[in-house]
């Protein structure tokens, strides 16, 4: 049912062994999005790659210093790391310019790049910071809208 599968992707590993799936999620969410002014050509480009060169970790997977300063442990890092809400969709060359950076610099990659077009990015580029509250606060619109989306599975 749609309620065990948002269950299951709660505060869960989205990103290893769910690739595909989880591109067609983004994919399903941003046509929600984006209505009749979804961009052809970028998902065709994301679509062409695989998903590990697409998806875009918005907290980068490494830990870094600014994980301890912002009072993050490593285990608390790699939990928040691989959450749906942390994880995005980007076009192929776009997701290793932005890697490894902070978020304020992966704005101005994601700026930079147009990916202003993709509307569940416009989203992640709309925030101040991004830290956990972020997270949580998108993982449940993402699951909020699944549920709605596929509320017909029994």
């Amino acid at each position: 049912s749609i309620e065990k599968a948002v269950e299951a992707l709660e505060e869960d590993d989205c990103y290893n062994q769910w690739g595909e799936e989880l591109r067609y999620f983004m994919y399903r969410y941003e046509e929600s999005l984006a209505g009749n002014s979804l961009n052809d050509v970028v998902w065709n480009t994301i679509w062409s790659e695989t998903s590990y060169n697409t998806i875009e970790h918005v907290l980068p997977q490494n830990f870094r210093v600014e994980d301890l300063e912002a009072g993050r442990s490593k285990e608390d890092h790699e939990i928040l790391v691989n959450r749906l809400g942390n994880l995005g969709i980007l076009p192929p060359g776009i997701n290793s310019k932005a890697k490894h950076k902070s978020f304020p610099d992966k704005k101005n990659v994601y700026e930079e790049n147009g990916v202003a077009g993709i509307k569940l990015m416009k989203e992640v580029m709309d925030k101040e910071k991004w830290d956990e509250d972020a997270i949580d606060e998108r993982e449940k619109r993402l699951l909020a809208w699944a549920r709605n989306i596929w509320c017909d599975l029994p």
